[in-house]
C-alpha cells in the first residue's frame, strides 16, 4: 500500500496555476510573468494546491518549485481521522485563503512550497496553527463545544477556561486561560474541549468569584455567592466625606496560581461604599477621586473593621520622554506611585493625582533602557532620557516558521538576572533582540523539527549593535517507529511520541524537560521524531485509550534510531475515593499517578475528583506507582500495584495531623522567631524548586519532602497546622541562625504535642577582614568534629553572628564570603553559657590575567574569548576590548579568541604562577584558511583545536567544501589540530 501511494504521487502532474495581485486575478499565462504586472509579490493558485507566493526571480515573478505535501488530520480524542474541515493560508488573500478538504482515511495530499503557515479547523473542534515542513505530517485537532451558561445574577463578569491536561508544573491557569465577556442578559457562552475536563472561573462584579473543576456541562447556573465584604469609609484632608471615590480591591483566587480577580465601588454622599464577593487571603486596595492623590494598601481578609481612608490634595506631573538626543520616544511607558500613563507622538505624558512627596518616576520604552529621574512634589514638568539598549541580532541560514521560540538570557555570575523574548524574520531567517543593558547572554533559538541553536555573546555598552555569526539549522538525530495495538495488531493513530533528555530518577534541567520535542503517529502507526541531541532520552507514548508506554535510555541516531513495533496495551483501572477526617467525600481534590522518581516534574496521568470524591483512571501500565492527592490543607502519597486488566480501588483520607507545641532553650522558653521542619537529607543534585504551577504554593523536586514552618509566640508556642507525616529535623530559626536538629516522628493523623528543648549553648562572635573591619553577609555553619553540620546562619551587615541551642561539646565555626578564604575556629561550647569568637577572613589570591585582544590596532569589544588549560574559562571583552579573569589555579593555559567579521587565532602557550596575574594580548590580524584534502564531504564530527587543545569551531563559521577540499576560516596563519571521525587527529596549517 505504501509503494502504490509513492508511485501515485510521482505521475501527479504540477497543476495550471491562476495569478492573483492581491484580491485581484490578473490575466497571464505561463510559469512566469514580468515583474511590472504586479506592484507586490503575486499570489498563485490552482486546483490541489495550497496558495503561495511568486518568487523574484531578476526581472520575473516565477512559480516557485513544488512537492506532494501530505497532511493526515485526526480527532485528538480518539485518534480517528476528522472527515471534512478546511484550511487557511496565513497571509493570503481573501480570494485564496481558505480551502476547504474532505478525508475519509490517510493522508490529505496538496501541491506546497514548503515551510508554509496554516490554519486548520473543522467544525466541532479548535483550529491549529501549523507550519508544515515536512512533505508529510499528522496534525491532532482537540474535539470542541460550546455551552451555554447563565448567571443567577446578571451584571458585568467574564468567564475563564483552561483544559485540566494543559496544566501543571510547567503551565498555570494564568498563562493558559481563555476568557470571554457574558452578554447583558447574563448568558455565556464558552469554548470548552468535548469530553475532558476543565477549570473554569467565572468572575461576576459583586460576587465572589466562582470556580468548577471537571468536565463542563452545558445549561448550568452560576450562583452568587457575596463572600466577604469590605466596608470603607473616605474622607478629605478637611475631613469631609468624599462623594463618588473610586475603591478597588484586587486579589487572587486560591488554588489557581495567581490567577486575579476584582471587585470594587463607588461611595455615596456620606462617603462610603461596600466592596463585595471577596476571597479570604492578602487583597490590594486602591482609592481614587479626582484632583486627590491615589491611596494604596496591603489588607489580610477576613477583616471585620470598616476601613477609614483619608484622601490628600494629588498633583499632577507633566514629562516628556526623549532620547539622550532630545528626540521624543513615542509610545513609551511612565509611571509612579501606582500612576501610569502612557506618552503620546510627542513623548509627553501626564501623571495624574500623584502624593505630596519625593516620586521617583520610571520609564520604558521598547528598544529602550528603563530609566528612572527622582521628582521633587510641585515640580510641574519633567523630562525623563532612555538611552538606547544594545541589540543583538543572529543570522539563521534557512526559513523560519510558526512556533519559533528564541530567547535570550542575561548572566552574571552565572546567575540568570533578566529573559528576553526575541523576535523574528522568515525569510531570510534572521532572530533578533532590543533593548538590551550591558552584560552577558546565552542566546537560544528552538525551530520545531531542528537542533535548538545556542551561542554567547556580550553586549559591552549602550546602543552598540553585536551580529552573532551566521547559524545553519541541523536536523540533528531522532528516533523512528511504529506503535500499534498489542490486541489486535493495528497501527494506532494520532499516539504522541515525547522525547525528554534524561531519566527522572537523577537531575535534570527543568526547561530542556520543558522544551521536550514530541511527534503524533500517522495513520499508518508510523512516526520520526528528529531535532534531537547526541544523549540518552526518555520516551513516553501516550494514546486515548491505552496505557502509556515509556521507554528510558534510548540513544537517537543521525540517520534514524529504529524503535521497531511499540506496543500498547489497555493496562488496569484504578478507582480513588478521597474523603475527609469523618468520611465524607472530598470534592475538587487533585489525584496524580506518577513512578514516584525525584527529579519526575510531571506525572502520567492526572485527575481531579466529581461531586462522590472520586477520581477514576481507566488505563494505567502494569507496575507500582505512587499516588499523590492534594486538596486544600491536604497532601497525602501512598503506593498503588496493579496488572493487566485489574481493576483497583483505593481509599484517601484527607485527615492530616497538626503538631502544637513549646519552644525551649536551656529550659527557658523562647519569645520570636519560627520552627522548621525540614527533610533529614537532600538529594545530591540539590533541590528543584517550580513555582509556574497550579496551585497555592511552589512544589519542590530533589526533595523526599518539602520544609515546613510556623511562627513562635511571645510564649515560646507554636501550632504547625496541617502538618505532613514523617521524620523530620525541626530547628528554631532565629534572626539569621538557627538552632542545632531535634528529630520529631508527625504521626500519620491527631494532634502531635512536643515540647523542643534546645541546649543552652551558645556561639557570639564576629567575621572580620584583616584589617578588622567586618565582613558583612558571611555565611556561616556549626559543625561537630565529625564534619556533620549543627546549624547554619549568615553575618549581619557588621560581621555579627549568634547561634543558640547549640549541644555542648567541642564545635567547629565555618565562614565563607566571595574573594576571602574560608576560615574555621574551634570553640568548646558549656551547656548553659556562651562562648565568643573571632573569625579572621584573609582575602583569595589573585592568580590569574589581564589583557587585551585587538584587531587591527584597536581594543575588540564584545569579542568571545575562551581561556584552556589548567582551568577552563570562556568570558568576552570589554567596551575597549580588554578583560581580566582571577580565580584560576597555576598552570599552563592557552587565550583564544576572535574579532566579529574576523579572524579566530591563538596566543603562544604560558605558564601562570600562583597568587600571581599574567597579562595576555592577542591581535587578530590577518586571515588564513585551512584546506584539507578529506575522503569525506561531511562536517559531522569534525574538530579544530589549538596547541592545547582550546576548542575553535564554535568561534567560526561552519566550514565549506570545494570537491573533496577542506575549506576552513578565516584563522589566524599557524599549526592547528583537525579531528575527523571517528578520532583520528591531523595536524593542519593555516596558510
Amino acid at each position: 500500500m505504501e509503494i502504490l501511494a509513492v508511485l501515485w504521487s510521482v505521475a501527479v502532474q504540477v497543476p495550471q496555476w491562476s495569478w492573483f495581485c492581491g484580491e485581484r486575478a490578473l490575466s497571464v499565462q505561463g510559469e512566469s510573468v514580468p515583474k511590472n504586472v504586479c506592484a507586490s509579490v503575486p499570489w498563485l493558485e490552482a486546483p490541489g494546491a495550497i496558495p503561495m507566493k511568486a518568487r523574484d526571480q531578476a526581472s520575473e515573478w516565477t512559480v516557485p518549485p513544488v512537492e506532494i505535501v501530505e497532511l493526515a488530520v485526526i480527532d485528538s480524542q480518539t485518534g480517528k481521522p476528522v472527515g471534512e474541515g478546511w484550511l487557511e493560508v496565513v497571509g493570503a488573500p481573501p480570494p485564496l485563503s481558505r480551502r476547504t478538504w474532505v478525508q475519509r482515511a490517510g493522508f490529505l495530499r496538496w501541491h506546497a512550497f514548503l515551510p508554509v503557515q496554516v490554519r486548520v479547523g473543522a467544525d466541532g473542534f479548535k483550529p491549529k496553527d501549523l507550519t508544515l515542513r515536512q512533505r508529510r505530517l499528522t496534525a491532532s485537532l482537540d474535539s470542541q463545544q460550546v455551552v451555554s451558561w447563565r448567571l443567577a445574577r446578571p451584571g458585568p463578569a467574564d468567564a475563564c477556561l483552561a483544559p485540566q491536561a494543559e496544566l501543571g508544573t510547567f503551565a498555570t491557569f494564568v498563562a493558559k486561560a481563555a476568557c470571554v465577556q457574558a452578554e447583558k442578559d447574563g448568558t455565556i457562552r464558552i469554548p470548552t474541549p468535548r469530553g475532558a475536563p476543565s477549570v473554569v472561573v467565572v468572575r461576576v462584579e459583586g460576587c465572589r468569584p466562582h470556580l468548577v473543576r471537571g468536565v463542563v456541562q452545558d445549561k448550568y447556573v452560576v450562583p452568587c455567592d457575596p463572600g466577604f465584604s469590605l466596608l470603607f469609609q473616605v474622607f478629605d484632608d478637611q475631613r469631609e466625606p468624599m462623594v463618588e471615590a473610586k475603591v478597588t480591591v484586587n486579589g487572587v483566587v486560591s488554588g489557581l496560581g495567581g490567577f486575579p480577580y476584582r471587585s470594587s465601588c463607588v461611595t455615596t454622599e456620606a462617603g462610603t461604599c461596600t466592596v463585595k464577593g471577596l476571597e479570604d487571603g492578602l487583597v490590594k486596595i486602591s482609592v481614587s477621586a479626582p484632583g486627590k492623590a491615589l491611596w494604596g494598601h496591603e489588607l489580610s481578609l477576613p477583616h471585620e473593621e470598616a476601613v477609614v481612608v483619608t484622601l490628600k490634595r494629588g498633583w499632577d506631573l507633566k514629562g516628556k520622554v526623549v532620547t539622550t538626543t532630545g528626540e521624543p520616544v513615542a509610545g513609551a511607558t511612565a509611571r509612579a506611585q501606582g500612576v501610569d500613563a502612557a506618552a503620546n507622538q510627542k513623548g509627553e505624558f501626564v501623571l495624574a493625582g500623584l502624593p505630596w512627596e519625593t516620586l521617583v518616576v520610571r520609564a520604558e520604552a521598547t528598544g529602550f533602557l528603563p530609566a528612572e529621574l527622582t521628582v521633587e512634589p510641585g515640580i510641574l514638568v519633567a523630562f525623563v532620557p532612555l538611552q538606547p539598549g544594545g541589540r543583538l541580532e543572529w543570522p539563521i541560514d534557512g526559513v523560519l516558521g510558526e512556533g519559533v521560540a528564541a530567547e535570550a538570557v542575561r548572566l552574571e555570575d552565572h546567575e540568570v538576572r533578566d529573559v528576553f523574548d526575541g523576535r523574528v524574520r522568515e525569510e531570510p531567517g534572521m532572530v533578533w533582540w532590543e533593548g538590551l543593558p550591558p552584560g552577558i547572554y546565552r542566546a537560544e533559538v528552538r525551530v520545531p523539527g531542528f537542533v535548538p541553536l545556542a551561542a554567547q555573546a556580550a553586549v559591552p555598552e549602550s546602543g552598540v549593535l553585536v551580529r552573532l555569526p551566521e547559524a545553519s539549522l541541523v536536523s540533528g538525530s531522532s528516533f523512528l517507529g511504529t506503535v500499534v495495538d498489542r490486541d489486535s495488531g493495528e497501527p494506532v493513530v494520532g499516539a504522541r511520541v515525547r522525547a525528554e533528555p534524561g531519566d527522572p530518577g537523577e537531575f535534570r534541567p527543568p526547561l530542556e524537560v520543558l522544551q521536550a520535542r514530541s511527534v503524533v503517529t500517522g495513520p499508518d502507526g508510523s512516526f520520526v521524531l528528529g531535532g534531537l541531541q547526541d544523549q540518552r532520552y526518555r520516551l513516553l507514548v501516550q494514546a486515548p485509550g491505552f496505557a502509556p508506554l515509556v521507554l528510558s535510555g534510548r540513544q537517537p541516531k543521525p540517520e534514524g534510531a529504529e524503535l521497531g513495533t511499540l506496543e500498547l496495551g489497555r493496562g488496569f483501572s484504578l478507582r480513588v475515593q478521597v474523603v475527609d477526617g469523618k468520611l465524607q467525600p472530598r470534592p475538587g481534590a487533585e489525584v496524580e499517578v506518577r513512578e514516584g522518581k525525584t527529579y519526575e516534574y510531571e506525572p502520567l496521568l492526572r485527575g481531579l475528583t466529581d461531586d462522590n470524591g472520586v477520581a477514576s483512571f481507566s488505563n494505567l501500565p502494569p507496575g507500582r506507582f505512587r499516588l499523590e492527592t492534594t486538596a486544600r490543607g491536604c497532601e497525602k502519597r501512598q503506593w498503588v500495584e496493579g496488572e493487566d486488566g485489574e481493576e483497583q480501588e483505593v481509599t484517601v483520607s484527607c485527615d492530616q495531623p497538626r503538631v502544637r507545641g513549646t519552644v525551649l532553650v536551656g529550659g527557658t522558653p523562647v519569645a520570636e522567631g519560627r520552627v522548621v521542619f525540614a527533610p533529614p537529607e537532600v538529594h545530591e543534585a540539590g533541590p528543584v524548586v517550580m513555582v509556574d504551577r497550579t496551585g497555592d504554593g511552589p512544589r519542590f523536586f530533589g526533595l523526599t519532602q518539602t520544609n515546613m514552618a510556623a511562627p513562635v509566640n511571645h510564649q515560646g508556642e507554636f501550632l504547625l497546622e496541617p502538618a505532613k507525616p514523617g521524620t523530620w529535623q525541626a530547628r528554631w530559626v532565629s534572626g539569621q541562625q538557627s538552632t542545632s536538629p531535634r528529630t520529631v516522628l508527625v504521626p500519620e493523623d491527631g494532634e502531635l504535642v512536643v515540647v523542643l528543648d534546645f541546649p543552652g549553648g551558645a556561639i557570639d562572635g564576629r567575621v572580620t577582614d584583616r584589617d578588622g573591619a567586618g565582613v558583612a553577609n558571611a555565611s556561616l555553619e556549626v559543625a561537630n568534629p565529625a564534619g556533620e553540620v549543627l546549624a547554619v546562619g549568615q553575618a549581619d551587615v557588621s560581621g555579627r553572628f549568634r547561634f543558640s541551642g547549640i549541644a555542648p561539646g567541642v564545635r567547629l565555626v565555618r565562614a565563607r564570603h566571595d574573594g576571602y578564604e574560608p576560615g574555621t575556629a574551634q570553640v568548646v561550647v558549656s551547656e548553659r553559657s556562651g562562648v565568643e569568637v573571632e573569625i579572621v577572613l584573609l582575602p583569595a589570591p589573585r592568580t590569574g590575567f589581564q589583557g587585551r585582544i585587538v584587531s587591527p590596532g584597536a581594543g575588540v569589544a564584545g569579542a568571545p574569548v575562551v581561556l584552556c588549560g589548567a582551568a577552563a574559562r570562556i568570558l568576552y571583552t570589554d567596551g575597549q576590548g580588554g578583560f581580566e579573569v582571577f580565580g584560576l589555579k597555576p598552570g599552563q593555559y592557552q587565550l583564544c579568541g576572535k574579532a566579529y567579521g574576523g579572524p579566530a587565532g591563538c596566543t603562544s602557550a604560558v605558564n601562570l604562577a600562583a597568587d600571581h596575574v599574567g597579562t595576555l594580548e592577542l591581535h587578530l590580524e590577518g586571515q588564513a584558511w585551512i584546506r584539507e584534502d578529506l575522503q569525506t564531504a561531511s562536517t559531522e564530527g569534525l574538530a579544530l583545536l589549538s596547541e592545547l587543545s582550546c576548542p575553535l569551531a564554535w568561534l567560526l563559521p561552519a566550514p565549506q567544501w570545494r570537491k573533496e577540499t577542506l575549506l576552513w576560516g578565516p584563522l589566524l596563519r599557524g599549526s592547528y589540530t583537525l579531528v575527523v571521525p571517528p578520532g583520528i587527529r591531523r595536524a593542519v596549517q593555516a596558510r
